[in-house]
């Protein structure tokens, strides 16, 4: 998607929201997406993503494709309205009537912190 110069912030929310939704094969009733990126040190980014889909209270792990994670990475670069600093982790909830919603969230991401704490 960086193609293009001047690709806005609800542009590539709109393409991850695109490209997830193609890999969406089963019914579903929400989709949930947590993803952290984060620099641990110099020269040293640690990105990690959980992603589900649930339907009648029943939740399935689905894997992102590289295209999406592709996207979540460029949209990161893009910092919210108003915003000093990027963000460094998002939860992002898609329902099955199209309505998406993504969140985003500064500090130490909690995935990661974990990470660190027991490496």
């Amino acid at each position: 998607m960086s193609s293009e110069a001047s690709v806005t912030t609800i542009q590539l929310q709109n393409a991850f929201v695109a490209t997830l939704a193609r890999f969406l094969t089963s019914p579903w009733d929400i989709v949930k997406v947590r993803y952290e990126n984060y620099e641990v040190g110099k020269n040293n980014r640690r990105e990690i993503f959980q992603a589900d889909y649930e339907i009648g209270g029943d939740r399935t792990s689905i894997r992102l494709s590289l295209e999406a994670l592709d996207i979540l990475e460029e949209l990161q670069q893009h910092r919210p309205e108003g915003q000093a600093e990027s963000w460094t982790w998002l939860e992002f909830a898609l329902d099955s009537a199209g309505r998406y919603r993504f969140e985003y969230k500064y500090g130490v991401p909690p995935l990661i912190a974990e990470q660190i704490r027991y490496s």
